[in-house]
């Protein structure tokens, strides 16, 4: 699992950084398509890594204007903290994850539905014939 989460950081943050915030949630369900039944934890705990990691990044390279930021955002919707606005930044990547796990996960097990489906069809005409 761990590597999927891994899998799932990387390729959100290249998609985020390349083509936009919107697109890094591809990533998570890329890594739900590859881990298969708990895809949907991978994609969440994957994607708020990412955003995380692009947050803390963005402190790093220019601390005023990002607390700055974050306070003015604080204020806006009810006066809450600063803090409170990057807590609710990596939750929302971890929520846009889960869902994107999830649908990577669905779309895994219907591949698998798929294959069996396509086996057994397959395994049935050869026993006609055959017969």
């Amino acid at each position: 699992m761990t590597k999927g989460i891994l899998i799932v950081a990387i390729s959100t943050l290249i998609l985020h950084l390349l083509i936009g915030w919107m697109w890094g949630v591809l990533g998570a369900v890329l890594g739900g398509w590859l881990i298969g039944e708990k895809g949907w934890i991978v994609g969440s705990i994957g994607v708020a890594i990412a955003w995380a990691a692009i947050i803390i990044y963005s402190y790093l390279q220019a601390s005023y204007q990002v607390a700055e930021m974050a306070r003015v955002i604080g204020e806006l919707i009810g006066g809450l903290p600063p803090f409170t606005t990057y807590a609710l930044t990596v939750l929302l990547g971890a929520l846009l994850g889960l869902f994107g796990g999830a649908v990577g996960s669905s779309l895994s097990a219907l591949r698998s539905a798929r294959r069996s489906t396509i086996r057994s069809e397959i395994i049935s005409t050869n026993q006609n014939h055959t017969s």
